[in-house]
């Protein structure tokens, strides 16, 4: 099923660039804030580990964020688009620029949460195609 799946989504984004609604023409601006906290081992024999602190992206237009790292297991990413009228479609890539997963496909405003399985440990990026303002956050859980 996920092989199907995947093949299917590749085979949209194969037409959606080949149609040139995936170029850039015009420069964008993105923000990035990342929290890291450092632990400090207890005299005890149980250490608690501090939170991972989501990676935050923000921008307006098409953009594919810079790399950030994730472990495999559950990852939640919450999202919003606003001021967009056109599609807002977010892609998980890995570091090779091949799609791991699709995190949003809506029309116009939205804002939604998904959870998805990250099958390996390593660093990823989204690519974000909208045309208006954007949110997203990636918690691993």
């Amino acid at each position: 099923m996920k092989k199907v799946l995947l093949l299917i989504g590749s085979i949209m984004f194969a037409a959606f660039m080949a149609s040139g609604c995936g170029t850039v023409a015009s420069e964008k601006t993105v923000i990035v804030t990342q929290t890291v906290y450092n632990e400090t081992p207890a005299a005890s024999s149980t250490v608690a580990s501090a939170p991972i602190a989501p990676a935050v992206f923000s921008g307006t237009g098409n953009l594919t964020t810079q790399k950030f790292p994730l472990g495999s297991g559950s990852a939640r990413f919450n999202f919003k688009h606003t001021d967009g009228t056109a599609n807002f479609i977010v892609t998980l890539m890995d570091d090779k620029g091949q799609t791991v997963n699709i995190v949003a496909n809506a029309i116009g405003p939205t804002e939604s949460t998904k959870v998805l399985y990250i099958p390996k440990d390593g660093n990823y990026m989204l690519d974000v195609m909208a045309d208006g303002n954007w949110t997203i956050s990636v918690q691993e859980e």
